[in-house]
């Protein structure tokens, strides 16, 4: 053999195999070569003398390289949408510096080596120059060539045993960070665990606190709303299309905090008063009845009975730059008490009762009120009165005290008008009457919302008289 040939004559000091744990170098100064790829059928134990066998030895490397990439490896994980389509192993890192070794001369490599090996392994050109880098810098340095690398895997996941959650009080989860701090641990790892629906969120509002009193009139009241008919076989409640809920809410004319969504380069808005504590506001009396809808899907009565303010025309005193003294002005009431719900009953609520409601004179008819002092009683003679002209039947009763869920327009009825008002944005009290009133109008009063107070009032015959007013449609 020929020292010019010698000089490329390669040796494995330690056998490749399938284990990247056991890292394996290659002697580039050893004259012999004993190289078994990794799951090849044909063994190589051949020495190469000249340039014709490094050919067919190259291309017996590749091949062979090639079909193990097409195999199945679990060794090997892919990537989305890179430059690299699978993770290097320390074999195929070996394979790579072996052939680098077998073309390499005088401190090059054969033209065009590089880029057949970004094919053959689907690498990008800065990841095979990394690996170039790293085997010419060792042979320079006259040590031996080990690209192995040191890759160990991802960290174990960490187990988190979510039931010292139930230990933890109340008062130290009241955000990610306090519950992350009382678990020992990081707060981006409590955020993932509530993304993941490990740990769920909950936002825990105060309820009417209920005596032993008000518990049993809670029951007696639902008992007395179950149809008696279906008692023996599938229990029912009354249909309620003959109750009008009616109850009271102030509506302010603006909040203290307001959202907006606006481009990057606008204006932020400027909203003043004269004080927070002070804002104007103007009290409602609202009346829904359950809407009726034949089985066509026709709707016979839409519900809507009307919403009336509690509001007086009074001639302006002074004059200003909006109007001249004496221009007639509607002002907002601002003390309610029992003369003011009386008239309203008697003049607003009773009249639109006998106009609108969808059974002329037929069934007895309910009004249900809440348990506040400025109502009227049950048995007002002025209401009797007022309430049975005219061959109309009408009767007024009063809901269990601390029963908001027993109430249509309280359980979210009165949010949903709010809610278009604050849409309407008004900005004197009388524009916002005038704009109010059309928004009931513009909002239906659907089924759900008289099911979910029966459901109210199944809680209540299940449990203890105490519901969570979770709704439920």
């Amino acid at each position: 053999m020929s020292s010019s040939s010698s000089s490329n004559l390669i040796s494995v000091s330690t056998p490749i195999s399938n284990d990247d744990s056991s890292p394996a170098t290659i002697d580039h100064h050893h004259p012999q070569t004993s190289f078994q790829p990794p799951d090849a059928s044909i063994p190589i134990s051949e020495t190469i003398q000249n340039q014709n066998l490094s050919e067919t030895f190259l291309g017996l490397l590749l091949r062979v390289e090639h079909q193990n990439l097409q195999a199945p490896n679990n060794n090997i994980s892919t990537q989305a949408q890179g430059a690299h389509q699978f993770r290097m192993t320390n074999v195929q890192r070996r394979l790579i510096a072996q052939i680098m070794l077998i073309n390499y001369t005088n401190g090059k490599l054969k033209y065009g080596l590089l880029k057949r090996l970004m094919n053959e392994y689907k690498l990008s050109k800065t990841t095979i120059g990394k690996y170039w880098k790293q085997v010419h810098e060792q042979i320079k340095a006259g040590k031996l060539v080990n690209v192995d690398r040191n890759y160990k895997g991802s960290k174990k996941r960490v187990i988190i045993d979510l039931e010292m959650v139930r230990h933890i009080p109340l008062h130290k989860r009241t955000s990610v960070r306090s519950l992350a701090c009382a678990m020992n641990l990081h707060p981006s790892t409590v955020h993932r665990l509530v993304q993941k629906g490990k740990i769920r969120s909950h936002s825990s509002a105060l309820k009417p606190s209920l005596t032993e009193k008000n518990m049993k009139e809670r029951m007696q009241w639902v008992l007395d709303k179950i149809s008696w008919s279906s008692l023996h076989d599938n229990m029912t409640f009354l249909d309620m299309y003959y109750v009008v809920h009616i109850d009271e809410k102030w509506f302010f004319m603006t909040r203290c905090s307001q959202k907006y969504y606006l481009l990057p380069d606008e204006m932020e808005p400027q909203r003043t008063c004269k004080s927070k504590r002070f804002i104007t506001k103007i009290m409602f009396m609202g009346a829904v009845a359950r809407p009726v809808i034949s089985k066509d899907g026709t709707v016979l009565f839409d519900g809507k009975i009307g919403i009336f303010p509690f509001s007086v025309i009074v001639p302006a005193k002074r004059a200003s730059k909006n109007r001249v003294r004496g221009t007639l002005e509607q002002k907002p009431i601002e003390r309610i008490n029992k003369t003011v719900i009386k008239q309203c009953i008697l003049q607003k609520v009773l009249p639109a009762i006998k106009s609108k409601f969808h059974d002329k004179k037929g069934r007895k008819i309910f009004i249900q009120q809440d348990n506040a002092k400025p109502h009227i009683s049950t048995r007002d003679p002025d209401f009797v009165a007022a309430a049975t002209a005219d061959g109309w039947d009408i009767e007024l009763i009063c809901q269990p005290p601390n029963s908001p869920d027993l109430n249509v327009l309280d359980l979210g009825h009165f949010r949903t008008i709010q809610t278009i008002q604050h849409e309407k944005a008004p900005k004197t009290g009388e524009r916002k009457q005038l704009l109010q009133a059309p928004s009931c109008g513009e909002i239906k009063v659907t089924k759900a919302e008289f099911v979910t107070a029966m459901c109210a009032t199944n809680t209540n015959v299940c449990g203890t008289g105490f519901t969570t007013r979770r709704p439920v449609i």
